[in-house]
C-alpha cells in the first residue's frame, strides 16, 4: 500500500513522494522495487553514509526512495533513538516539499511504529481484510493519536462477482 501511495502522489500529482522503509524487521520495499541498494537506511543508521547517499529515484519522476538493504537488530530502540528522530527532522525540514511516506511494521506485532509514531504528522492505517479481527483493529485505534489518523484502508479484499439484473 505504502509503495502505491507513494507511486500514485508522483505520477498524479505535482508533488514529490518520498517512501522510507521503516519495517527494519522485514524491510521490503528496495526488494519489491528491484533498486539498486550499495547503501541504504542501515549504512545511515551505522554512520557510513550521509542521506543524499541512500536516496534512490527509481524510473517514476518525482519519486525517491529510502530503503533498508537488512533488517535491523533491537528495531524499536532504533525508531525511538535521537538518530532516527533527527532523521525523521531533517526529512521534513530539507524536504519540506515532499510527501514523505513511512512503510512501518503492523501495530500490534511490535513496539516499531508506536515508536515513531510521536514522531510522524499523520497515520493512515491499512487493515488485511480477513487477517484482523474487530478487537485487533479497536485496539490498534486505540494506540492512534485520534488527532493524526486520517483515514483507514481496506487491503486485500476480493470483489465478489454480481449477477446483472434489473
Amino acid at each position: 500500500v505504502a509503495i502505491n501511495l507513494a507511486m500514485s502522489i508522483a505520477h498524479h500529482t505535482t508533488k514529490t513522494a518520498m517512501l522510507v522503509d521503516f519495517d527494519l524487521r522485514r524491510p521490503r520495499v528496495g526488494a519489491y522495487l528491484g533498486l539498486p541498494m550499495e547503501k541504504s537506511l542501515n549504512n545511515l543508521l551505522a554512520g557510513e553514509a550521509e542521506l543524499q547517499d541512500i536516496l534512490v529515484n527509481p524510473a517514476l519522476p518525482r519519486l525517491v526512495i529510502l530503503p533498508t538493504k537488512k533488517p535491523v537488530s533491537h528495531s524499536s530502540e532504533v525508531l525511538s533513538s535521537p538518530k532516527v528522530g533527527a532523521l525523521v527532522a531533517e526529512l521534513r525540514e530539507r524536504y519540506a516539499s515532499r510527501i514523505v511516506i513511512f512503510d512501518l511494521p503492523p501495530l500490534l506485532s511490535t513496539d516499531d511504529a508506536i515508536a515513531v509514531l510521536p514522531k510522524i504528522d499523520c497515520i493512515l492505517m491499512v487493515v488485511a481484510n480477513g487477517m484482523n479481527t474487530q478487537q485487533e483493529i479497536e485496539e490498534s485505534l486505540h494506540h492512534l493519536p485520534e488527532a493524526t489518523l486520517i483515514g483507514t484502508v481496506l487491503n486485500k479484499a476480493e470483489a465478489e462477482p454480481r449477477a446483472y439484473y434489473y
